[in-house]
């Protein structure tokens, strides 16, 4: 019975190592890329709604989707964090309040 629990546990140990394996794969493979996508959208959001909020969280969001890209060399993740700064500088410049508050007019 000891050995029999020895075996599973060592197969048990192995299947989780290997689940881990290819869930970091799968996420080291796209990193970035959604982080990008979702600064676009709150870009959007700023534009269509309030500036003032969705313009810094996709600031933030950028710079997220910056790191994680550049950090797993993914280049789609990189282009998609690139637009998403166009984005998020074409938001700031086009928001009044977030240029008086930054003191650029």
């Amino acid at each position: 019975m000891r050995r029999l629990n020895t075996i599973w546990h060592e197969y048990v140990v192995v299947a989780v190592k290997k689940i881990i394996f290819e869930m970091s794969e799968v996420t080291n493979r796209r990193s970035g890329l959604m982080a990008g996508l979702i600064a676009c959208g709150l870009f959007v959001l700023g534009i269509l709604f309030l500036g003032i909020v969705f313009v810094p969280l996709a600031a933030i969001v950028a710079l997220i989707a910056t790191v994680l890209a550049v950090k797993n060399k993914h280049w789609g993740g990189i282009l998609v964090a690139v637009l998403a700064w166009i984005l998020t500088v074409i938001g700031l410049t086009t928001s009044p309040v977030l240029l008086i508050f930054l003191g650029f007019l």
